[in-house]
């Protein structure tokens, strides 16, 4: 996310030169969308890291409910996940309005959520017919009725309006069914004393463990810290090309 905040002007330049009119960028520095190529627009134009956030809400799910739907947890979780989203809406939306955060990575992980709640007590195969269907829809369906705030969310807006962070339900979520389906299969191929169970041994380990306990944290705080970093390097770079 760094180095691509930071080439955007480049980017954008490139794609002005090139076709103005099949390119698709922020108003301000952030993640590029990419030129209109089929696997580039819109939906799927988001880092290749947000497939790693996603891939794991899915295994964090089926993890923390395989024995038993713990619903108070999951909807404190799911409450304050969709409460830090909103927050960043606001704040993104003074900082930056023509590109804030309408519906970003918060805003995909809050929804994956309540969404792979569906499929928690459902087997491996709809799992997977369900991540086909979900990353694939968004090449079938790309209408220009969807290019609003309000409707570019879902991943079917041909032109999505300009925002720093941009991650659709589809085909994001289906990354999330996809974790969900490999940690059915995980816990399907392990019993009770897998190495899963086994005491937590190491310093490394133990840092892993305490970064995941407060990832979202860790998350909310680097925001500000390389948005003070990167904005005017990225300034400087744009005033000496």
């Amino acid at each position: 996310r760094i180095f691509a905040i930071v080439s955007t002007t480049n980017i954008q330049n490139k794609c002005l030169r090139s076709n103005r009119r099949q390119c698709e960028t922020p108003a301000v520095t952030g993640v590029p969308f990419g030129c209109r190529s089929p696997l580039k627009r819109g939906p799927y134009s988001t880092p290749k890291h947000t497939g790693t956030f996603m891939f794991l809400v899915g295994v964090s799910l089926v993890l923390a409910h395989h024995d038993t739907i713990r619903v108070r947890a999951f909807i404190r979780r799911l409450l304050t996940i969709a409460l830090c989203a909103a927050a960043i809406t606001v704040v993104t939306w003074f900082a930056f309005p023509e590109s804030f955060i309408y519906f970003g990575i918060l805003h995909a992980i809050a929804a994956a959520t309540l969404l792979g709640m569906l499929f928690l007590r459902a087997n491996i195969l709809v799992c997977l017919a369900a991540v086909v269907i979900v990353l694939s829809l968004p090449l079938f369906l790309d209408l220009s009725e969807f290019n609003t705030r309000w409707l570019a969310w879902t991943g079917f807006a041909e032109r999505p309006p300009p925002s720093n962070d941009f991650v659709p339900i589809f085909p994001w979520v289906g990354v999330t069914l996809l974790g969900m389906a490999s940690a059915k299969l995980f816990l399907l191929r392990h019993d009770q004393n897998s190495p899963a169970d086994a005491p937590v041994q190491g310093s490394l380990v133990r840092l892993l463990i305490w970064m995941g306990h407060w990832s979202l944290l860790i998350y909310l705080v680097h925001q500000p810290i390389l948005l003070s970093i990167i904005v005017p390097l990225s300034r400087m770079v744009s005033a000496q090309g």
